[in-house]
């Protein structure tokens, strides 16, 4: 699996990657992780400073809008240039920006099928209604002006901290409520320590997560992931779980469409005759690019095994693009299905193809879903591997 990961305040990537390294090496070189940093400059946070070489960044300093649409710009980014990911993965800031991600676009198609946070801070609602500091040193809302200082200082207790965290004047922005109204539909790992300050906020991020997919781990450190060898041997056996808890998602169309996104390169084309036997129709090494795009379009390039100093005809080549989706049949089955708007075969042209998905690791199977007259070879089944 493929995890998207964001640092905390004050701290950078290489820092991140250290707070993990015993807890990948324990789950295997199998799993991927890409580190994204923030964009803002700042001092060392918690725990950061005399451990870890600078410079130091965050996400964000307060909890304004722009700040905040930023820090989602930087995962679209890496979503765009290094994706597709199959999990969001924080700390302390970066687990709050993870998760304000999240629950700002429920009801639409995540691109991500779990998440793992560690001393989380709490998330921020980007269309919540803004509050201020006053000269009085109250917050109030902008647009009501209600004294909300309690739901302040319970929710964001870090701004009545005014030297670290100056915001008089400020536009800022509420934290979402642990009242149980919106929920992060996906598998979740939640790892924090009874004795952080930010306890309550990771709780309460917690309880914003679908109970039945939900794995909890309450150590008895502060704010940091522990190290000693039995704690990461339990908090690798929750991000198992979690691993197992997407597999068994992979099922809806969506779950498909998702993993299938980015290039595949052909390992090989294969056809299986009524009577068993096998061919290779392009010859044995045959290359391909197949591209899955998140605008539901894809593309398609086979090149015969066969090489030739003067190629004789275009048709030695097969290329087709078009539109690609992914379709529950009758039987419950999930097939593949291409419409080859464009396709070097003329035949081909306007033309749909159905398809078999298996998707294990980094290796895709997609098959002919039953025997097909052709004319050379009547009754035959296709399969193409791609990595």
């Amino acid at each position: 699996m493929r995890f998207l990961c964001l640092h905390g305040i004050g701290s950078n990537a290489e820092v991140f990657k250290t707070q993990l390294s015993a807890i990948q090496a324990a789950l295997g070189s199998q799993h991927d992780f890409v580190f994204v940093e923030g964009d803002i400059p700042s001092e060392a946070g918690p725990g950061v400073y005399g451990v870890a070489e600078g410079p130091y960044f965050s996400f964000f300093n307060l909890p304004i809008a722009s700040q905040i649409y930023d820090a989602f710009e930087l995962i679209d980014q890496a979503l765009e240039y290094d994706g597709p990911f199959d999990g969001i993965m924080g700390f302390s800031q970066g687990a709050s920006v993870a998760a304000s991600y999240l629950l700002r676009n429920q009801g639409a198609h995540l691109p991500f099928k779990c998440a793992v946070f560690f001393c989380a801070t709490a998330p921020f609602n980007v269309e919540s209604t803004p509050f201020r500091l006053m000269d009085d040193g109250t917050f109030r809302d902008e647009v009501t002006g209600e004294d909300i200082s309690a739901e302040i200082a319970a929710n964001i207790p870090d701004l009545l901290d005014r030297k670290r965290f100056p915001s008089y004047g400020k536009c800022m922005i509420r934290s979402y409520p642990a009242d149980g109204s919106i929920k992060i539909a996906l598998p979740t790992v939640h790892v924090y320590g009874r004795n952080d300050g930010y306890y309550p906020q990771s709780r309460n991020l917690a309880e914003m997560c679908q109970s039945f997919d939900r794995e909890e781990l309450e150590h008895k450190r502060g704010h940091s992931i522990p190290l000693e060898q039995g704690m990461t041997s339990r908090i690798v056996d929750l991000i198992r779980r979690l691993i197992h808890a997407v597999e068994l998602h992979m099922e809806s169309p969506q779950d498909i469409e998702q993993a299938l996104l980015g290039s595949w390169s052909l390992l090989d084309y294969r056809s299986q005759l009524q009577d068993g036997s096998e061919t290779f129709p392009m010859g044995k090494g045959a290359r391909g690019i197949i591209n899955f795009n998140p605008n539901g379009r894809m593309s398609v390039q086979l090149q015969p095994a066969v090489t030739k100093k003067v190629k004789e005809t275009v048709h030695d080549l097969l290329a087709y693009t078009g539109r690609y989706w992914v379709e529950t049949q009758p039987d419950g089955s999930v097939m593949l299905k291409h419409h080859l708007e464009v396709c070097s075969w003329p035949e081909g042209d306007g033309s749909y193809q159905l398809r078999t998905v298996e998707l294990s690791e980094d290796q895709l199977v997609l098959s002919s879903p039953a025997p097909l007259n052709v004319e050379v070879n009547p009754l035959v089944t296709y399969d193409f591997g791609w990595s």
